[in-house]
């Protein structure tokens, strides 16, 4: 799980060295200053987080995966099954905004919001069903027999390739890598040697640069500079601005109609009588919120076209203030810890049912809860949803009972 450990920690302490680099710089941004005192809070709110999960993870012994050799019939049925689902998603990604992207004609912002109410099925085929798809397929392939594995390859390659396109066709060049990530823990469950984790990281960045480059149309010099400021900088924008703005943390009024935020957007706004375009309804995002607050183009924000990343401690920082935000950590470390121990134990043990969904939550809903997001959205009604639509996936996929020999 070495794999997975580097990705978890990659989103807690990158922001950190966006802080730290603002900080040196001494760089003056319209979400305020950033400050040492803000990097040892958030410092502390990662390792209490860490922590916590890595206490709760270990609490079991170690499992060793053992062999549950699936029958090939079975197997060739799940992969072929799978590349037909992938195919359809990449069909619907294209139509939806796809081609838009490709020929440039219009930027992925865009076409996030002019998407209306197909909107959450471009979610759903874009980050959802692709992560229990990849796991289902990773769990089968590692638990088949070295024979079965021979013929599974090339499909499993098709199905990782097809999951590449659809982050391409998406436009965000990370999307790319995140669909990925979920069958590499997989299929790398046993061990990850340094080296490979050194030459995939490797890989990963020069696949991002490029692919930044070809988005953007510059030269892979300026990419690579855009690429280190995004994933550090600019992921601290938005925490910056809730430590600036909300010193006490946001009033209780604020924190309940940000917890309405959870039965999405349409229900938000019946519920609270107030328009989705309207800056009082922001309060049910807290990202959206902070970019109408600190980004110089309000009307962009207020659209929902440009949005500020907000990570995990910004949204601690806004409901439990700068003096209880250790609460809201060791929460989210529980949470987080008791994913991992059961998503070892499902792995382990040969249950791709089981990991697929566990990976789908964790991957889909508590990573991006971290990166840019809160706790409320752990339990929010479009996810709800969108566990159901993907449940019914994996059972079209599975179509009877698992078959072992």
């Amino acid at each position: 799980m070495k794999l997975l450990w580097v990705y978890l920690m990659s989103f807690f302490i990158l922001p950190i060295i966006g802080e730290i680099i603002l900080w040196r710089s001494n760089i003056h941004l319209s979400a305020g200053d950033s400050s040492l005192l803000l990097i040892i809070h958030n410092t502390i709110f990662v390792f209490i987080i860490l922590s916590f999960v890595f206490i709760i993870q270990m609490y079991k012994p170690i499992l060793i995966i053992k062999k549950r050799n699936f029958n090939y019939i079975f197997a060739k049925r799940v992969f072929i099954h799978s590349i037909i689902v992938l195919t359809i998603l990449l069909i619907i990604i294209f139509i939806l905004g796809g081609y838009n992207i490709f020929y440039g004609i219009l930027d992925r912002g865009a076409i996030r919001t002019s998407l209306g109410i197909l909107g959450p099925l471009y979610t759903l085929a874009l980050s959802y069903i692709p992560v229990a798809v990849i796991v289902y397929v990773s769990v089968v392939y590692i638990h088949s027999n070295k024979k079965q594995q021979k013929y599974l390859r090339k499909k499993l390659i098709l199905i990782y390739s097809f999951a590449i396109l659809l982050g391409i066709l998406s436009g965000y060049k990370a999307v790319a890598v995140t669909l990925m990530i979920p069958g590499f823990v997989v299929i790398y469950f046993k061990g990850f040697s340094i080296k490979k984790l050194i030459l995939f990281f490797i890989i990963t960045i020069i696949i991002l640069v490029l692919f930044t480059a070809f988005v953007r149309h510059i030269g892979t010099s300026s990419a690579f500079d855009f690429f280190i400021y995004r994933i550090t900088t600019m992921t601290a924008y938005g925490t910056i601005g809730v430590w600036n703005c909300f010193p006490e943390s946001a009033s209780f009024s604020d924190i309940f109609i940000n917890f309405l935020g959870i039965f999405g957007e349409k229900i938000s706004s019946l519920l609270l009588n107030i328009s989705p375009h309207e800056p009082e309804f922001l309060k049910t995002n807290l990202s959206r919120l902070i970019t109408y607050m600190v980004y110089p183009d309000t009307e962009r924000a207020l659209k929902g076209s440009v949005n500020i990343t907000v990570t995990n401690f910004g949204h601690a920082l806004y409901i439990c203030g700068r003096q209880l935000y250790y609460f809201y950590a060791m929460i989210m470390g529980i949470i987080i810890g008791l994913l991992v121990r059961r998503l070892k134990s499902y792995i382990s043990k040969g249950y791709p049912f089981h990991a697929a969904l566990t990976s789908l939550y964790f991957f889909s809903v508590v990573i991006p809860s971290i990166n840019s997001g809160g706790i409320f959205m752990l339990i929010s009604f479009p996810i709800l949803v969108y566990f159901i639509l993907s449940y019914l996936i994996l059972r079209y996929i599975i179509q009877g009972r698992i078959y072992v020999s």
